[in-house]
């Protein structure tokens, strides 16, 4: 006797492979972290570029299907990373995902960010389980999840598919 229901043969799963192309952007203020627009987080434009006007950034919500993890491991003074050494927090990070940030990238290989100060942005799958915060003993952020967000759009220094958040960077960022 056949398991199928009228004998009929199970439909291929289809995994969809989601990339950075697909997410909706927003114009933010040059020089500033203000959105330009009204109901920015109903944005369904995914063809903006920076330009002399405005600045572009992506809409990390359950909406346009990302989050972001941004990893802020350096001294906005003086822009030097921190060392993990002297830093408790970060050498958590690293004990747990690798001992820098070149193996934290491969470790998760999602889409990745290079911002303008040094740190990263890691965007991954929208998970209703991650909360927007900032936090300054880690110096890591979460934009996006069960509120709407956004991050600035910077030089992609691992461009793949987005991935969903692993499990154990999900249970270190509720800790």
């Amino acid at each position: 006797n056949s398991i199928l229901m009228n004998d009929k043969k199970p439909k291929k799963l289809i995994v969809r492979r989601f990339t950075i192309d697909k997410v909706p952007k927003l114009k933010i203020e040059k020089g500033f972290k203000t959105p330009i627009e009204k109901g920015w987080f109903n944005s369904n434009n995914n063809e903006l570029k920076p330009c002399k006007e405005y600045d572009v950034d992506y809409i990390c919500s359950k909406r346009s299907g990302i989050i972001a993890v941004d990893l802020d491991f350096y001294s906005k003074k003086g822009k030097e990373r921190y060392d993990p050494i002297n830093n408790p927090k970060h050498k958590i990070f690293y004990d747990t995902f690798g001992v820098d940030i070149i193996d934290v990238i491969k470790r998760f290989d999602t889409y990745t960010q290079k911002t303008i100060n040094g740190g990263v942005h890691l965007i991954f799958r929208h998970d209703d389980r991650i909360q927007q915060t900032s936090n300054n003993d880690y110096k890591i952020d979460t934009r996006g999840g069960s509120t709407n967000g956004y991050v600035k759009q910077y030089e992609c220094i691992n461009d793949t598919y987005i991935k969903q958040i692993p499990q154990d960077l999900l249970e270190f960022l509720e800790t």
